[in-house]
C-alpha cells in the first residue's frame, strides 16, 4: 500500500518540476511559503522539494501520508500527524 502511495506520489510531483510552488502546513505548526523553480526527489521514502536557487527546502516522509488529493493545480497530502501539507503551482 505504501509503495503504491509513493510511486503515485512520484508520478503527480513530476509536473511541479522547474515551476513555483506556494506549499502551506496546516496542523500543530502552521506555515506558508514559495519556493521558486522546484525541485524534486524521492530518496529512502523521502520526498525533497528543494529551491533551485536558494536555501529553501522541505522534506517529507512519505510513510506518514495516509492518503493524498491532486488535480491540475495542487496537491494536498494528509499525514499520520494530523498535518495537511498543501503544494500549489504558482
Amino acid at each position: 500500500m505504501v509503495e503504491n502511495i509513493i510511486d503515485k506520489i512520484k508520478q503527480e510531483v513530476s509536473s511541479y518540476i522547474n515551476k513555483n510552488v506556494i506549499i502551506t502546513q496546516n496542523g500543530f505548526i502552521q506555515s506558508k511559503y514559495e519556493i521558486k523553480t522546484a525541485e524534486f526527489s524521492v530518496d529512502n521514502e523521502i520526498l525533497s522539494i528543494l529551491a533551485r536557487e536558494d536555501i529553501t527546502y522541505l522534506k517529507i516522509n512519505l510513510n506518514q501520508i495516509y492518503t493524498f488529493d491532486s488535480d491540475d493545480l495542487k496537491l494536498v497530502f494528509y499525514m499520520d500527524n494530523d498535518t495537511i501539507i498543501t503544494i500549489q503551482k504558482r
